[in-house]
């Protein structure tokens, strides 16, 4: 939780989904994770969500949503 409140205008929001990377789990989470890293050192993570919507033939159906903005 955050102890002061942040300008909207400061907030970024990142989608991957598992569809984007033909339905492998492996190379979203390769993604998110190089993503993750590659961020300037002054970016905070203020949440990371994670949604799992089941199953079909070529895999898992995922998506991940990534909200960081600056360290103020």
């Amino acid at each position: 939780m955050l102890n002061k409140p942040i300008k909207a205008n400061s907030i970024e929001v990142e989608f991957f989904t598992s569809k984007q990377y033909g339905d492998n789990v492996e190379t979203l989470e390769f993604e998110v994770n190089a993503w993750l890293k590659n961020q300037p050192k002054n970016i905070v993570v203020q949440d990371i969500v994670y949604h799992h919507c089941g199953r079909t033939p070529k895999g898992d159906i995922v998506s991940v949503a990534i909200i960081s903005s600056p360290q103020e």
